[in-house]
C-alpha cells in the first residue's frame, strides 16, 4: 500500500479516460486519487495505491475520502498554528528590541549588536538566516553572517536623510533539507517579516534620535555651565 500526498492546482486532477470512483475521487489502475481542500486558495490530493482496493465498494472509498478531508483540516490547522508561531516570534523580537533601547547607560554600538542578533531567530527559517545593521560607516552583523541570494531590507531614515539600513538574508546552501526545498518553492520572506524589518528600522531611528537628543542636551548644559 502506498500513500502519496501532494498539492494541486484547479483543473489538474481529472484526465480523459480514467475511471471515477464515488464522489470526487479518481480511479486509475490500482490507485485511487482523492482531492481535498486545505483552504480557499489551496488544495491537495491523496493517492492510495493497493491491489486490494475495489472502486466498486462505495463504503471503502468513502472511508478514504473522509480521511482525505480530515487530512485537509489537519494541514490547515497546522498552517494556522505555524503562522501564529511566526507572529509570536516577530512580536517577541520587537519587544526585546524595545527593552534593549530602554536600558540606561548602554552604548549605541552595544545596543545595535544585541539588536542584530535577534533578527535571524525571528524569521521563518532561522537556521538559514543572517542579519546586518548598518549605521553610517559602521556595520553590525549577526553570528556567522553571510550575504545570501535572498535579501530583505529597510532603510533607516531620519531628519530627511538615510542613516543606514537593516538587512536580513537567507544564505545559499547545497543541502536538501526541508527548509531549503521550501525556499525554492515559495517566496522566502513573509509579509509579516517585511513589516518586522521596517519596524526595526523605525525603532533604530528612534534610538538614534534619542541618543542625539541626549548629546545635544549635554552640550547645551556644558555651554551654560561655561557661560
Amino acid at each position: 500500500m502506498e500513500w502519496v500526498i501532494s498539492t494541486i492546482n484547479d483543473g489538474e486532477l481529472c484526465n480523459t479516460g480514467i475511471e471515477h470512483a464515488p464522489h470526487d475521487s479518481v480511479w486509475l489502475n490500482e490507485s485511487v486519487v482523492m482531492p481535498f481542500e486545505i483552504d480557499e486558495q489551496n488544495q491537495g490530493v491523496l493517492r492510495l495505491t493497493t491491489p486490494k482496493l475495489d472502486p466498486s465498494i462505495t463504503t471503502d472509498v468513502e472511508t478514504y475520502e473522509n480521511l482525505a478531508q480530515l487530512l485537509g483540516v489537519a494541514i490547515s490547522n497546522r498552517r494556522a498554528k505555524a503562522a501564529l508561531m511566526e507572529r509570536v516570534k516577530e512580536l517577541t523580537c520587537m519587544y526585546r528590541i524595545a527593552h534593549i533601547s530602554a536600558e540606561p547607560n548602554v552604548e549605541l554600538d552595544d545596543m545595535l549588536q544585541e539588536m542584530v542578533e535577534l533578527l535571524p531567530v525571528a524569521l521563518q527559517y532561522p537556521n538559514l538566516a543572517t542579519a546586518r545593521i548598518t549605521l553610517g560607516q559602521d556595520s553590525f552583523c549577526s553570528a556567522g553572517f553571510e550575504i545570501g541570494p535572498h535579501r530583505l531590507f529597510a532603510k533607516v531614515v531620519g531628519r530627511g536623510e538615510i542613516r543606514g539600513e537593516v538587512e536580513v538574508f537567507y544564505r545559499e546552501t547545497n543541502s536538501h533539507s526541508f527548509d531549503d526545498v521550501q525556499l525554492l518553492m515559495e517566496d522566502p520572506f513573509l509579509g509579516e517579516e517585511q513589516h518586522l524589518v521596517v519596524g526595526v528600522a523605525r525603532e533604530l531611528n528612534s534610538i538614534v534620535e534619542h541618543k542625539q537628543a541626549e548629546e545635544e542636551k549635554l552640550q547645551l548644559q556644558e555651554q551654560v555651565r561655561r557661560s
